[in-house]
């Protein structure tokens, strides 16, 4: 079926507004309103996808915001809402090797870079990663530098009320949740 928009809706999660948008029963974006790549996101999925994009409601999109409420209230650890992944092959290699990381572990670019197999690719998983569409629901917030400190790149494409998810990981919520109200 030829789709000929793109639905977005705006979620205010516990750590800020996420914009989450889907094509037909599949979410394509769930990308914060404020990071610092949204310009080049939206422009990115509009380009790829050759559709506009139109504020409304989906059943996919409520899907998305009942497992994201479950998620920051620590209910629920993976994600099954359908998704339609929009990049070149390498990146959707990235983003299905990043749903793979366990919910409160870390990995590293160079340990991703091995798993889609691209062991030198280790600054091309590093813009896999930060053109991830699925802030969260992919789980980019999981992915370390070499010595396992938090990357630069972990923290720039997040609003400042999200910081402190990226560096504490999965198991901290609770107080992300606290900080943002």
């Amino acid at each position: 079926m030829k789709h000929s928009h793109i639905i977005h809706h705006y979620w205010t999660s516990p750590c800020g507004i996420l914009d989450l948008a889907s094509i037909g029963e599949e979410l394509v974006m769930c990308d914060w309103v404020d990071g610092w790549h949204r310009a080049a996101t939206l422009n990115r999925l509009t380009r790829l996808t050759k559709l506009p994009m139109v504020e409304d409601a989906s059943s996919v999109i409520d899907l998305a915001q009942v497992q994201l409420a479950e998620y920051f209230d620590q209910r629920r650890q993976v994600f099954t809402v359908p998704l339609r992944l929009i990049g070149s092959e390498f990146q959707t290699r990235v983003w299905h090797a990043l749903t793979k990381i366990p919910y409160g572990k870390t990995i590293s670019y160079g340990e991703i870079a091995r798993e889609v197999n691209s062991p030198k690719a280790v600054r091309a998983v590093g813009g896999a990663v930060g053109a991830n569409l699925f802030s969260i629901i992919i789980p980019c917030h999981r992915v370390v530098g070499a010595n396992g400190s938090p990357s630069r790149a972990m923290a720039a494409d997040m609003p400042p009320s999200v910081i402190f998810l990226r560096w504490n990981l999965d198991s901290r919520l609770t107080s992300c949740r606290s900080a943002a109200a």
